[in-house]
């Protein structure tokens, strides 16, 4: 669980009036403008809360994130919790 989610949940616990849902987008990038927009779809066109958290989930588990680096050098120098070297699936070089 990323420290932004985990904080994410501790602010939720703060609105106990608010019916507020947070979701883990598995991603920190387009995917969760794309989260975002879907459930937000989906309450305008009257969807329920539940309802639009599957929307949402459903998004998140249809959308993929694929990039072309020129280096793999930092991702296999970050911090912990982030792509470290044993999750990269090539061979990292200097």
């Amino acid at each position: 669980m990323s420290a932004v989610y985990t904080a994410a949940l501790s602010a939720a616990e703060m609105f106990t009036s608010r019916a507020i849902k947070v979701l883990d987008s598995r991603s920190a990038a387009f995917g969760e403008g794309l989260m975002a927009i879907e459930a937000a779809e989906a309450i305008a066109s009257g969807a329920s809360m539940d309802e639009a958290v599957t929307a949402a989930e459903n998004m998140r588990d249809r959308t993929r994130l694929f990039a072309a680096l020129s280096t793999l050098k930092y991702l296999a120098m970050s911090r912990p919790g982030r792509a470290c070297r044993s999750r990269l699936r090539v061979p990292v070089g200097n």
